[in-house]
């Protein structure tokens, strides 16, 4: 009897042992600073029809992703709104409501009608509600032809290219071209191809040298165009 009594003891004492030490081990390293519901983890963004705010900033897809974001109403915003379709940011602040005509954006709202008068254009409505830039000269650098309206120069074309080691019976016969011109409408711009050939000399044994051709494009230069 006193032998169970002493292993009944031994099981028990090793038991509060045990317990002590489960309790420090699992112990808050730091204590939480609010009792709950304080400080919860924050909700999840759900597709649930509770109003949410985000304060934190949010990104959709990445620079290695194609992403989308559908809005199936207003969009609001406290600060300026960008986008960034041909890569360099164009943003709503950018528009000059003080500009005549009113500020807005053209076609597909890559500039803004402000741009449009500092490269030297006039807006060009095109229908629905929707303008295009007519500039007086070719298309600047980060705009977009629209369509083919343009109103174009003849170029007069002339091949001075050299074969790879040079004529081998010159001068060569020349054939220049001119590419045409158009007036102001939606047409595709002209082009020509200006040639130099040589002739074939062959000898009584087969043997034959030259015949070479090279060749020269050329495209007409655009006076006014539509660009956006």
């Amino acid at each position: 009897m006193r032998t169970q009594l002493l292993n009944a003891l031994k099981v028990s004492a090793l038991a509060v042992v045990l317990s002590f030490g489960l309790s420090y081990a699992l112990a808050w390293t730091t204590a939480p600073s609010a009792n709950p519901p304080a400080l919860n983890a924050e909700e999840p963004i759900n597709e649930g029809p509770t109003a949410q705010t985000k304060r934190g900033a949010l990104t959709i897809g990445s620079a290695t992703s194609s992403a989308t974001l559908t809005i199936a109403g207003p969009i609001g915003s406290t600060n300026d709104v960008c986008t960034s379709v041909t890569g360099s940011a164009v943003c709503l602040s950018s528009v000059n409501a003080t500009t005549t005509p009113a500020g807005g954006f053209l076609i597909y709202a890559i500039h803004t009608f402000q741009d449009c008068i500092l490269a030297g254009g006039t807006l060009s409505p095109i229908g629905g509600n929707k303008n295009t830039c007519n500039i007086p000269s070719t298309i600047p650098s980060g705009w977009t032809q629209y369509q083919n309206w343009s109103e174009t120069q003849n170029v007069y074309c002339q091949d001075t290219n050299e074969p790879v080691g040079g004529w081998v019976y010159p001068p060569p016969t020349r054939t220049p071209c001119n590419t045409g011109s158009h007036t102001f409408s939606n047409t595709p711009t002209e082009s020509c191809t200006a040639t130099s050939e040589e002739p074939l000399v062959c000898d009584i044994y087969g043997n034959c040298t030259g015949g070479n051709v090279t060749s020269t494009t050329c495209y007409a230069t655009i006076t006014r165009v539509l660009a956006y």
